[in-house]
């Protein structure tokens, strides 16, 4: 498990690079064009898409680097048990949500397969998949952080 974790994180890294690099052209090539009195008209909708994946592929790497908001200073005040137990206990409820982010995910995706972007005709269900590909990839590496937490306490490294 820790290994597949790892092998997606450091895939959806690279994802996330290209798409940067990519919404940056596009999005340098709008205001080009607009300059030069020309349009784009497909390019403000693919950047916007582009940030849509973006947003929850860089989610998913933000959960495996353990990088979620936390209130470290009121949690620094309790022994190191509590701490513990209440980061395996914040890591279900997130994956609780998590859990509901891919059930409706896969709802609207489906839903709105049928339904094509204005200005690209791209089906819209590709563009809420993100909201699932991304919810599935948090869940995957909040297990892996919660089987790893759980391994260490049982070795004795925590």
């Amino acid at each position: 498990m820790h290994n597949v974790s790892n092998a997606l994180n450091y895939l959806v890294e690279k994802i996330i690079c290209v798409l940067l690099a990519a919404m940056t052209v596009v999005t340098f090539a709008q205001v080009v064009f607009r300059i030069m009195h020309g349009s784009l008209p497909w390019s403000e909708e693919l950047s916007r898409y582009m940030m849509v994946y973006l947003t929850f592929l860089g989610l998913s790497v933000g959960v495996k680097r353990g990088a979620l908001i936390e209130i470290e200073a009121f949690m620094s005040f309790f022994p190191k048990s509590i701490q513990r137990w209440t980061a395996v206990f914040v890591t279900m409820l997130n994956m609780a949500f998590f859990y509901i982010l891919i059930r409706y995910g896969i709802k609207i995706t489906m839903i709105t397969l049928r339904q094509t972007s204005p200005a690209m005709g791209v089906k819209m269900g590709y563009i809420y998949a993100s909201i699932a590909i991304g919810a599935a990839l948090m869940m995957l590496h909040s297990l892996d952080s919660l089987i790893q937490s759980f391994k260490r306490a049982v070795d004795g490294h925590e």
